[in-house]
């Protein structure tokens, strides 16, 4: 026997949509794992000693192009499809070359102790690279909706300033703090972008379609 009625709709539709949630935040911990730990790992070797300059250059490209290509092959499924996307070559380059290009200057920035970096400049500078690497992805990608490039500069400067926050500290600790810290962090700016990007623009319009057609076809 089938129940029917806006109740059990409402319930069916919320249990989706929880799922949905639940899986677009596992595909983009699972795509920013990548270049989350490996900033954090580059940027401890530079605070060791400035002799690592190019290891630390190379473990944060080589990080920048794994989370690149992953980030290009699970969007459509964080979007409610059901296939990974096929990689494209240049466009993962492209992608890794802004993530590093705009990565660099934190190397230097994070565990910096000058007096003049402060909550505020931490804003300032999270604000920007959430612009510049919007527009570079944009390009890179070549994704020119206006509605998705707001939000995706809003979940990136967020998921920056948590970043610059509280690796700072992490820089100066022990290896396994500041790799387990990196994966803790990465989890939390995961939350913060899913729940700034991903739900506004179309998990929940997916998954009432899902929804719908499921009950559809129960019937």
């Amino acid at each position: 026997m089938i129940v029917e009625g806006p109740i059990f709709e409402s319930l069916l539709l919320a249990r989706m949509m929880g799922m949905r949630i639940f899986d677009t935040l596992l595909l983009e911990f699972i795509s920013n794992i990548p270049v989350w730990v490996g900033f954090m790992i580059a940027a401890k070797l530079l605070f060791e000693s400035r002799q690592n300059w190019w290891r630390s250059i190379l473990i944060l490209f080589v990080s920048c192009l794994l989370s690149a290509a992953l980030i290009g092959m699970v969007e459509p499924i964080k979007l409610g499809g059901d296939t990974l996307a096929p990689l494209h070559p240049i466009e993962v380059l492209g992608a890794a070359l802004v993530f590093t290009v705009v990565a660099l200057p934190f190397l230097w920035y994070v565990p910096a102790a000058a007096n003049w970096i402060t909550w505020k400049s931490d804003v300032a500078v999270a604000l920007i690279c959430g612009v510049v690497v919007t527009l570079g992805e944009a390009l890179a990608m070549q994704v020119y909706d206006i509605r998705i490039l707001i939000l995706h500069s809003i979940s990136m400067a967020a998921a920056t300033w948590l970043t610059v926050t509280l690796m700072r500290g992490l820089a100066r600790r022990t290896w396994r703090f500041a790799v387990g810290g990196a994966v803790m962090i990465t989890l939390v700016a995961s939350v913060l972008i899913v729940a700034i990007e991903y739900v506004p623009r179309g998990i929940s319009t997916n998954t009432a379609n899902s929804a719908a057609a499921s009950l559809s076809s129960d019937r």
